[in-house]
This record gives structure tokens, C-alpha cells and sequence, in this order.
């Protein structure tokens, strides 16, 4: 069985709607319980790409030319209506690029990372955690000050 969930990321996740892909999809439900959010950083060489790591344990990595003004956190999410079983398959994809409001520069999402707490889901809910890595262009433009987002989708494969 299938489930996919689209989630928008702000630097940050937070749930749009849930896709149904069988019966029991319609009534599952995503709740942010903490918001997947790569920082808030001062870029001060984008000659080439410059990475922001977020694991889904926790663990954040990011270079020097990256100054950090505000903590990365990993997402985590509780999906609620599943059947009950076993994940045997949680992937995440980009659906648009993190781009500003005011357009210009985007933030590239690569090697999105998810994973459950626990590959067995009871009683319907499954807690996922979400990372990944946010690169910069690499073409030496400037980084306005602003919000970044875009979306990526879940997919869950459950069995019984």
C-alpha cells in the first residue's frame, strides 16, 4: 500500500494536503511537530555550491563560508489514519525549487533524508523525521534576505 503526503518546505515543512493513493489514504493526516527549517545563514562566497546538511537525527554540518544566524532543525511529523504494519519504504522527492519572494537566487533541496522513529506503524500513526541538503547556486550572485520554499512529497509503503 501507498501513501503520499505534499509538504511545503519554508526553510521550513509544514503540511498542504494529503493525496490520497488508495481508500485508507484519504483519511490519513500529517500534524507538524516540528518544523524542518535548514537556518537562517549569511552566505559570503557563493562562488561555488556551499551545503547545509540536516540529518534526520539531528546532526547539522555546514562550512565556514556559510555563517549561521539561526539553527537548523529537522522536520518531524506524525502521520496519523495508517494501517497498522510495517514501512517498508519511505522516500521523499522535490516537487519546486526554494526560491525567495522577491526572486533571484534559489536554495537547491538534494539528498532529501526522511526516516521513521519506528519501521512498525501501530494504532495508525507513524512519526517520520525529515533532513536533507540545501545548496547554494555556486554562481556568485548575492542572497537576498528573505524566506525560501518549495515542496516535496512523502511516499509511504506499508505492509500489512
Amino acid at each position: 500500500m501507498n501513501f503520499c503526503t505534499r509538504i511545503t518546505t519554508l526553510f521550513a515543512i509544514g503540511l498542504i494536503y494529503a493525496a490520497p493513493h488508495s481508500a485508507w489514504a484519504a483519511s490519513a493526516t500529517a500534524v507538524q511537530v516540528t518544523p524542518m527549517f535548514f537556518g537562517r545563514w549569511i552566505v559570503t562566497d557563493n562562488t561555488v555550491e556551499r551545503n547545509v546538511t540536516v540529518n534526520p537525527n539531528g546532526v547539522v554540518s555546514s562550512p565556514p563560508e556559510l555563517i549561521e544566524l539561526a539553527a537548523p532543525t529537522v522536520g518531524v511529523f506524525d502521520v496519523s489514519g495508517l494501517p497498522d504494519g510495517t514501512i517498508t519504504d519511505l522516500t521523499a522527492t522535490q516537487l519546486t525549487p526554494m526560491t525567495g519572494g522577491g526572486g533571484g537566487e534559489t536554495w537547491i533541496l538534494e539528498d532529501l533524508l526522511v526516516e521513521p522513529d519506528s519501521t512498525t506503524v501501530a494504532g495508525g500513526t507513524a512519526r517520520v523525521n525529515v533532513g536533507g541538503t540545501a545548496s547554494t547556486s555556486g554562481n556568485s550572485s548575492m542572497y537576498a534576505d528573505d524566506e525560501y520554499e518549495g515542496e516535496i512529497t512523502l511516499n509511504f509503503e506499508i505492509e500489512p
